[in-house]
Parts: C-alpha cells; sequence; structure tokens
C-alpha cells in the first residue's frame, strides 16, 4: 500500500445522540495506490465518535474511490440516522451535508 496518502480533507460536523450533541471530524484522505492490483486505488475514511479506527474504500481509480468512499459515509449516517442519531455540519438534518 502506498504510504503516502498525500492529503486529508475533514469537516467538522455535530452528532446528537441521547447522551447529548458532541463534535466530532469527518475525514477522508486523498486516494492512493493500493497493491491489490494496478487498478485499485483506496481512500482513507474516518468518522470520529462513530468509527472505532480509520477503514479504507476502494475504486478502479482515483474517481471511483473517492465517490465509493463518500457514497460509504452517506450510509453510515444513514444506518446511524435509523438509530436515532442526527450528525449535520451546516444545520441539524443535513446529514454532515454530503
Amino acid at each position: 500500500m502506498d504510504a503516502q496518502a498525500a492529503e486529508v480533507f475533514r469537516r467538522k460536523v455535530s452528532l446528537r445522540t441521547d447522551a447529548g450533541v458532541v463534535e466530532c471530524v469527518l475525514q477522508l484522505s486523498s486516494p492512493f495506490r493500493d497493491d491489490l492490483g494496478p487498478t485499485c486505488w483506496g481512500c482513507r475514511v474516518f468518522l470520529s465518535e462513530v468509527m472505532l479506527r480509520e477503514h479504507i474504500v476502494y475504486g478502479v481509480d482515483e474517481i471511483d474511490a473517492i465517490a465509493n468512499s463518500i457514497r460509504y459515509l452517506k450510509m453510515l449516517i444513514a444506518k446511524h440516522k435509523e438509530m436515532g442519531w442526527k450528525i449535520w455540519w451546516i444545520e441539524e438534518g443535513d446529514d454532515g451535508c454530503l
């Protein structure tokens, strides 16, 4: 795996649970080429307070890896929304604007 995921894009979001509201960080790395194959790209994704560790989401090229990463984060937020949690960036209900 390429050790140089050059940039990490971060967005501070708010998270409301039964325990109250906390600030957390949603982050996505720039795509990197993975050793799994010549057409395998990955992005590291992380949502603090929700995930214990970062995950790698794959795609066949850089754009596919980014798109899949955003889809993954949207799915993660939707699943937590079903449990009664709310995650937002600008205003409550915007699901982190993803």
